[in-house]
């Protein structure tokens, strides 16, 4: 499965095939890995949604996209994601996705989740692994 020229790592595409890509599921690891508390919209989006969530991300203007870390980041702990180069997984609330980025030159994508109102993104996993592996 892939969304535009990007393939989805293939852990997500069997938790996607078994039933077992659910909040619900990876809620134990994600409010243990990001610093805010997911909300009660906290979803992984659908393979439909992520095509439709990203496809809105892709058409971003560069001054928009630049509100949410894809821009230059001067805060050391924050890091930006470039839009051609992620897509969107889920949401663990109001204006906090969860994304893939996919690094030139990288073999796997890392992790990634963009708190609300922050100048970039916050490395979740440096792979998907610790995701998947919360959903068995």
């Amino acid at each position: 499965m892939s969304i535009g020229t990007f393939e989805l790592p293939q852990e997500i595409v069997g938790a996607i095939l078994s039933g077992s890509w659910t909040f619900e599921r990876a809620a134990g690891f994600l409010t243990a890995a990001v610093p805010d508390r997911p909300t009660a919209q906290a979803v992984l989006y659908s393979l439909e949604a992520m095509i439709r969530e990203t496809g809105h991300w892709w058409a971003e203007t560069p001054e928009q996209a630049a509100l949410y870390g894809a821009g230059p980041v001067a805060a050391e702990q924050y890091v930006s994601v470039p839009v051609a180069e992620s897509v969107l997984i889920g949401d663990l609330g109001f204006d906090m996705p969860l994304a893939l980025h996919y690094r030139p030159g990288e073999p796997a994508p890392r992790l990634m989740y963009l708190p609300a109102g922050a100048p970039g993104w916050i490395e979740v996993a440096p792979t998907v692994r610790p995701l998947t592996d919360a959903l068995r």
